[in-house]
């Protein structure tokens, strides 16, 4: 079975399920996010210690993947609560350590870790659940995470055809300046997509979004998924690793998936309520 036939095969099962629950929302999507997050926390500590870095693994993950469910559960201020535990109670276990060396690399790691996997991607819980409009809430989570494929798969099919100029070399020598361009304007017409078929199946007249927003936030979320992509790509070159795990069957690990969208669902967020007042 050749790689692209497996990945098919991944996304035909992955994607249906994550829009079920996207639609469902509170609990059961939140379990998923959390399921993300702790599974993408911990490839991050993996690298960390690739690196020579003792990251609490457990702690970080824990205070993640709890206030991800205390957000589920709309508990924002409980979730507040588990996340600053969390940070003292790694403070805790370092102060426990006989030899201080490393502590403060240590600390940091574990914090760079719950920032970003967890406090990150806890932003599709928010999202999903405290827009006030459910509406709102389905169609801004599925946007952000389209939006980062549409904007990835023109940067692609872009950069294979006319692409010559290498974007970054250092940290991803298959990127290009002509394929970050098709990614901007793949970006956009997503998003007037999602726009149009939005308005015409769930708002009608009521549109959320008008089309000079729609042309920034397509704009924003090319940019912010090629950012996220970069990213990880330098994290991974620096711990000296293909891919970030093996979760996925010919997609590589969780934060091999979620590169992008950490990034894409953070701005999608904080654009809404922007537009929102």
């Amino acid at each position: 079975m050749s790689n692209t036939t497996t990945r098919v095969m991944t996304a035909a099962v992955v994607v249906p399920i994550l829009l079920v629950l996207i639609f469902l929302g509170g609990i059961p999507f939140a379990v998923l996010v959390a399921l993300c997050t702790g599974v993408g926390q911990v490839e991050f500590y993996r690298m960390a210690i690739k690196k020579g870095f003792e990251p609490q693994t457990v702690i970080g993950t824990a205070a993640s993947v709890a206030a991800t469910l205390a957000l589920g559960a709309h508990h924002h201020i409980v979730a507040s609560g588990i996340a600053a535990g969390g940070v003292l109670l790694v403070f805790a276990v370092e102060l426990r350590k006989p030899d201080p060396a490393g502590s403060m690399a240590n600390f940091a790691m574990t914090l760079a870790g719950m920032i970003y996997v967890g406090f990150l991607l806890g932003h599709a819980v928010l999202m999903r659940e405290y827009l006030g409009d459910p509406r709102l809430g389905i169609l801004f989570v599925v946007l952000a995470l389209a939006g980062s494929m549409i904007c990835d798969a023109g940067a692609y099919f872009v950069g294979r055809a006319f692409g010559k100029r290498k974007l970054i070399p250092h940290i991803s020598p298959g990127k290009t300046v002509e394929g970050s361009i098709g990614g901007l304007i793949t970006g956009v017409l997503g998003v007037y997509l999602f726009k149009g078929i939005a308005d015409v199946f769930f708002f009608r007249a009521n549109s959320p979004i008008g089309w000079k927003a729609a042309t920034l936030l397509g704009l924003l979320l090319a940019v912010a998924g090629m950012v996220g992509d970069l990213i990880e790509s330098m994290m991974k070159r620096d711990a000296g690793v293909k891919d970030s795990g093996n979760v996925f069957p010919g997609h590589g690990g969780m934060l091999d998936r979620l590169d992008s969208p950490l990034f894409t669902i953070t701005v999608t967020f904080y654009f809404v309520l922007m537009m929102k007042g």
